[in-house]
């Protein structure tokens, strides 16, 4: 936080900013949403306040990660708005409510960049959204050179093998079930054993 403070090289401050992303305190929370929006020599800060932002896994940064991508995608450089669309979709990927994230990535899957394009490909399955799987099957029917056909294959796998809550939860009623089934075993045979040793 000292050389953040101190420090006028981007380069120090960025490299600043990412040791900073594994704590997740209000104050590093504030200074990487600071940080996101400074504008810095190859949007170097920018970049290293989303690599904390997605170290931190917090879904709230989504929304100002959001924000800030909406607001300067004509001048952030490709390489870090894509770093940005993979956070975002990686910070979003268990909310209940997804449509927004979900409709900027799709605004974005036919973008003039193939950076960018293949970006938001790749984050429509990190998202985790069957509602983007329609999006995703346009790409597959393209020739198998074109990278666009490859990364929308990979997001579909991850889209339909992803755990669903409710796949979660059937296991864990099952588990539940299964840990009263022993109990009453034990318990069953623990009352064999005491009536054996009463007899005696």
């Amino acid at each position: 936080k000292q050389a953040l403070a101190s420090e006028k090289n981007p380069g120090i401050q960025a490299t600043a900013l990412r040791a900073l992303g594994p704590y997740a305190k209000p104050e590093v929370r504030d200074l990487l949403v600071k940080f996101l929006n400074t504008p810095s020599y190859r949007d170097r800060l920018a970049e290293a306040a989303i690599a904390g932002m997605k170290a931190q896994d917090d879904p709230a940064f989504a929304t100002p990660l959001l924000a800030s991508l909406q607001s300067r995608e004509a001048t952030l450089m490709s390489t870090v708005f894509s770093a940005g669309l993979d956070a975002l979709a990686s910070l979003s990927r268990n909310d209940a409510k997804k449509d927004s994230v979900r409709d900027f990535l799709t605004a974005r899957v036919n973008s003039p960049k193939e950076r960018v394009r293949l970006a938001a490909i790749t984050a429509l399955g990190t998202l985790e959204d069957p509602r983007a799987i329609a999006t995703l099957e346009t790409f597959t029917t393209l020739t198998a050179d074109r990278p666009e056909k490859a990364a929308a294959d990979k997001a579909l796998v991850q889209l339909r093998t992803a755990r669903k809550p409710g796949d979660d939860l059937k296991g864990l009623r099952t588990e539940v079930l299964d840990l009263q089934k022993s109990n009453r075993e034990l318990k069953r045979d623990l009352e064999t054993l005491k009536r054996r040793l009463d007899a005696k």
